[in-house]
């Protein structure tokens, strides 16, 4: 924990200073949490208390470095803020059941918690109670206050998806962004980066860029 505290410590005087006046916000965030708490990619299997002490700890230290930074450093035309990712909500909500959301994200306090919503992305206002519930649990921070959570990754994959169903999963992830105030909504992503078939040789070899 204190070697993450001093590495992010170090890395937020760094971007202060070197962009310094640029304009610029650094968002420093882990990935899609809820799995990498997990020790696989089951859904069913709940972490374990240790897992969540651990990821506890972890955040907290990456959240009081960037803080002892911004409080040494003058903030002149730039920002760093620290984000923890979650990506599991439904079982939470509707079922009481441990994610990050309940059991870390009250804990840390981060700046700001973005939902990776490819679990309800399809369901546009099951996704919107999940991000009020979740914005119940995430205590209110500068500079958003109480609108600091976000849609960290959304969209539709073309070689996948009709055209028309790629549309209506993006609208209602964007109206659903728009009517809550997020800050942000992050579209995942130009360029595909998964392949259905290898080696890759052609377009149809990929799930396709997200339209």
């Amino acid at each position: 924990a204190q070697a993450e505290e001093s590495e992010f410590y170090d890395l937020t005087r760094h971007l202060l200073q070197r962009y310094r006046g640029s304009g610029k916000t650094f968002i420093l965030q882990n990935w899609e949490g809820d799995w990498a708490v997990r020790p696989g990619f089951d859904p069913k299997i709940d972490p374990t208390t240790e897992a969540f002490t651990h990821m506890t700890a972890w955040f907290q230290a990456r959240q009081r470095g960037i803080e002892r930074a911004r409080s040494e450093i003058k903030r002149e035309g730039v920002t760093v803020l620290h984000c923890v990712e979650v990506c599991l909500l439904k079982a939470g909500m509707d079922e009481g059941r441990p994610c990050l959301a309940n059991q870390v994200v009250p804990k840390v306090a981060p700046d700001l918690v973005s939902y990776s919503c490819w679990e309800l992305q399809e369901k546009p206002e099951v996704m919107k109670r999940a991000l009020q519930w979740l914005a119940e649990l995430t205590p209110d921070r500068p500079p958003f206050g109480s609108h600091n959570i976000f849609i960290g990754e959304f969209g539709s994959p073309e070689n996948v998806f009709p055209r028309e169903k790629q549309h209506a999963m993006i609208e209602g992830s964007l109206r659903v962004s728009r009517e809550l105030g997020c800050p942000l909504s992050i579209f995942w992503q130009v360029y595909c980066n998964e392949a259905v078939h290898e080696p890759v040789k052609t377009n149809t070899d990929v799930r396709g860029g997200l339209y």
